[in-house]
């Protein structure tokens, strides 16, 4: 039996500021043009991973000057500007500013993870006690048309115009934001699933953490420590929070931390703050390399490789075994911390692949509109080498194997990491 207590700090949304603008603001073609044009060259000497991208960002610049001339008003330019960052398909990579129609983003925005599997739209996953979760949707269904467009034409609609060649992960991109819809409007999900179809009315995801707990924590059969992250990665008050968890818990033989609800990401503040409680010498937990060497003037493409370090702190050092559980929902410094207890070797990592959130983040205001801009500009690492992006746990869960997906109602991730511990 799990005995959780609750301790409620109100937060603000992490990172995905969703303020839908209604301003008054008037600003001339040169305006727009001179910020997309800034964006572009920022993007293009400053992104971190068109390594791993199809995109031809020469032909983005091309694509998108000549569109500029229906740019009329800031709302315009804001929809222009999703547009354009689109062509990388990347859900790290993203305005600070949103309009009600604009897309939702990947993992904050979404309640299913879905993927192209054979041609198909297969649900994943289901966030847990989500809207989706709620009305009966589950892995293992097949997504045939949304708001009563076909998947496949919708999709399409959706891709990027500037690929040199098709990528599956543009159009695993497309399909999550083709599923999330925009920030205001119904989702009329038809799916089809032993041998059926229904029709699922889904409200759009609320990315607000409304009354909702920093944290919570308590005990599994009086001798495992639980300690649930509630979207409060960015919240240098958590660390304060999960001390006092650890106080409570420091008796237990062993300890849960689920981080399956982190998906707007969060500081390395708190990363530091939590993992620094559970080790006792200062060790590296992942490894940051920049795209080119600052000072490689000469283009000898010299690696810029460095070691984030964390070091011990607090009155105590847990020193029971620990288990962390993540899922699609574990997205950015959520990833970061998983990588980071496994690199170490402190953690058994339990679950699904998480959010695939790609690097560190730089922000910038583009000078006339003052729209914000967030983009990976930092590729980061698990200690071994693997790109944090393609990290698998050591414990994977594939919840469409047959042992799982037909189980309601069961946390399959949380029984997975209580046999580890027991």
């Amino acid at each position: 039996m799990l005995k959780i207590k609750k301790r409620f700090i109100f937060l603000s949304s992490l990172f995905v500021l969703t303020s839908f603008l209604g301003l008054s603001q008037s600003f001339t073609p040169n305006d727009f043009e001179e910020d997309f044009l800034f964006l572009w060259k920022t993007i293009k000497e400053d992104y971190a991973y068109f390594h791993i991208k199809q995109t031809d960002w020469n032909k983005v610049k091309e694509i998108y000057s000549s569109k500029l001339k229906t740019v009329k008003s800031k709302d315009d330019f804001i929809s222009f500007l999703e547009s354009v960052i689109a062509e990388l398909y990347d859900p790290h990579f993203y305005l600070t500013t949103n309009l009600p129609s604009s897309f939702q983003l990947a993992p904050t925005g979404i309640d299913m993870w879905v993927e192209w599997i054979d041609g198909k739209a297969i649900i994943t996953e289901i966030k847990k006690n989500s809207l989706a979760e709620k009305a009966g949707l589950r892995p293992g269904m097949e997504i045939i048309e949304v708001n009563h467009t076909s998947i496949g034409d919708l999709v399409s609609t959706i891709l990027p115009q500037s690929l040199t060649k098709q990528d599956s992960a543009a159009k695993n991109w497309a399909l999550r934001s083709a599923i999330g819809g925009d920030r205001i409007s119904k989702r009329l999900i038809k799916i089809y699933y032993k041998n059926k179809t229904t029709i699922y009315t889904l409200d759009p995801v609320d990315t607000k953490n409304k009354n909702k707990a920093t944290i919570e924590y308590g005990t599994i059969n009086n001798s495992i420590g639980y300690i649930q992250f509630n979207n409060s990665l960015g919240n240098t008050k958590t660390i304060i929070e999960f001390d006092q968890a650890l106080e409570a818990l420091k008796n237990t033989k062993g300890l849960i931390l689920d981080l399956r609800n982190t998906p707007s990401g969060g500081n390395t503040i708190v990363a530091k703050g939590i993992i620094g409680r559970l080790i006792d010498k200062e060790l590296p937990y992942q490894r940051s390399m920049y795209p080119e060497d600052p000072m490689d003037s000469l283009q000898l493409h010299i690696k810029d490789v460095e070691y984030d370090v964390i070091a011990p702190r607090g009155t105590f050092t847990y020193t029971q075994p620990i288990v962390v559980l993540v899922d699609h929902w574990t997205a950015s410094m959520g990833e970061g911390i998983a990588i980071g207890m496994d690199g170490i070797k402190r953690a058994t990592i339990v679950g699904t692949k998480m959010a695939e959130l790609v690097g560190a983040i730089e922000h910038i205001d583009l000078p006339h509109t003052k729209i914000g801009v967030n983009y990976p500009y930092l590729q980061l690492y698990h200690l071994n080498g693997t790109p944090r992006e393609n990290f698998i746990p050591s414990v994977f869960i594939d919840l469409l194997n047959p042992l799982y997906k037909n189980q309601k109602n069961r946390d399959v991730i949380l029984e997975e990491g209580l046999k580890l511990l027991n």
